[in-house]
């Protein structure tokens, strides 16, 4: 049996053990941290441009806008939406998008989130899609210079330049489905009945 000298005191080292389960060699420090001091991970994660959707409903038809002079998607339609800003909540982004696109007022707790979509464009988005049950005002085209209409649609007659992703999140609405994948190359979705149990389905979209 070997010995290891540590700070002048002799102690025996058991054979075929590692010295640092036995007490005699420091345990080295984490890879993390340093003089004791934490080291944040240099790692960069993967993030999501996050949007946010409204589809006003009244009547059987839904409010969209034409895009115009945007320089995405200008001659189509679409529904009021836009991106969050930092360290915004979605349901306040989507009341400010509201007010600034088409000068309603809407109380938080009269919204109702109705699809979620990951999707895939230029980058990888993931877009909230909000129903309002009630709201104060009517619907004005407020920002001219990006939207040159707004318009009721029949919801089972939407405009044939209706953008492709917004009118599936109609179709999943109108077909009460929570979740959906588009953009993707394998062009499959994986859907959530908000009243049935999960369905595994590949429809394209």
């Amino acid at each position: 049996m070997g010995s290891t000298p540590t700070s002048g005191i002799t102690k025996h080292v058991r054979p075929g053990i590692n010295p640092e389960r036995q007490g005699l060699i420091p345990w080295r420090l984490p890879p993390r941290a340093f003089n004791n001091k934490f080291i944040p991970h240099t790692k960069t994660y993967f993030k999501l441009i996050p949007a946010v959707h409204l589809f006003l409903v009244k009547n059987g038809s839904i409010l969209l806008l034409k895009r115009f002079n945007t320089g995405y998607e200008d001659g189509s339609y679409s529904v009021p939406a836009g991106h969050l800003d930092d360290g915004e909540k979605a349901t306040t982004a989507l009341l400010r998008e509201a007010r600034e696109e088409i000068g309603i007022v809407i109380q938080e707790d009269m919204l109702r989130m109705v699809h979620v979509m990951h999707r895939k464009s230029t980058e990888e988005r993931i877009d909230f899609f909000f129903e309002a049950a009630q709201w104060q005002g009517e619907p004005a085209n407020i920002e001219t210079h990006k939207c040159d209409e707004i318009r009721w649609f029949p919801l089972n007659a939407l405009p044939h330049n209706t953008i492709p992703y917004v009118r599936a999140g109609i179709e999943h609405y109108l077909h009460k489905v929570l979740y959906s994948e588009f953009g993707w190359s394998a062009r499959t979705s994986i859907f959530q009945s908000r009243n049935e149990p999960q369905i595994n389905s590949h429809q394209g979209l």
